[in-house]
């Protein structure tokens, strides 16, 4: 039975969407095909079908989840709401992939792989680019929220999301490479406490 547009269409989007558990759970690395095709409840041909090779997989699930991230983000900020509650979501949304334990951890791929294969280039270059957006949605968001009267005059925009990132890189440091910070309890401490800071050095 030949298989219809529609179906073809389903199962790359099956592909993707279980790729992209599979690298987040195992990492570019330790993920192979087999078990992205096992998970997916599909013989390895359609998977070969629709990419070629891991890599090539691998730089499709970067672009969707980017995407749908960017979505999220986009959604966050541009809510009705006051910068410090936006600011307490937006923490929240990013960290979910940094928490002990975490279902949703970060993409990674060796730097000796990066430098191999075209594939990963292309997948870190899209890595790059989306972290610029985030910033900068980040960025233009504080500097409404100056103009709005929310946040002091003086507020520097570029220098709290800096604080932002340093936030979430040392919280993901902490988390992978110690035992610090061993819960999801911890992390939204954490993250209550930037949002005091905040609060106290430049709300009016």
């Amino acid at each position: 039975m030949r298989t219809t547009a529609e179906e073809t269409r389903r199962n790359k989007e099956l592909i993707i969407n279980t790729g992209i558990q599979i690298f987040l759970k195992k990492g570019y690395d330790a993920a192979n095909m087999r078990d992205i095709a096992e998970a997916a409840g599909i013989s390895r041909g359609p998977l070969y079908y629709h990419f070629e090779s891991k890599s090539v997989l691998y730089l499709a699930c970067v672009k969707a989840y980017s995407e749908r991230s960017l979505i999220e983000y986009r959604r966050i900020f541009s809510q009705d709401k006051h910068i410090l509650e936006l600011l307490r979501e937006d923490l929240y949304y990013c960290t979910r992939n940094i928490a002990p334990n975490s279902e949703h951890p970060i993409f990674t791929t060796s730097k000796e792989d990066s430098l191999k294969e075209d594939s990963l280039k292309e997948a870190n270059q899209i890595f790059k680019t989306y972290r610029k957006r985030v910033y900068e949605m980040k960025v233009d968001s504080i500097a409404r929220a100056i103009q709005k009267g929310e946040l002091k005059k003086e507020a520097d925009p570029y220098h709290m999301v800096n604080m932002m990132f340093i936030f979430y890189e040392g919280l993901y440091n902490l988390i992978e490479k110690t035992d610090f910070i061993t819960s999801k309890m911890q992390v939204s401490q954490t993250i209550e406490s930037l949002i005091t800071l905040f609060k106290q050095e430049y709300c009016i």
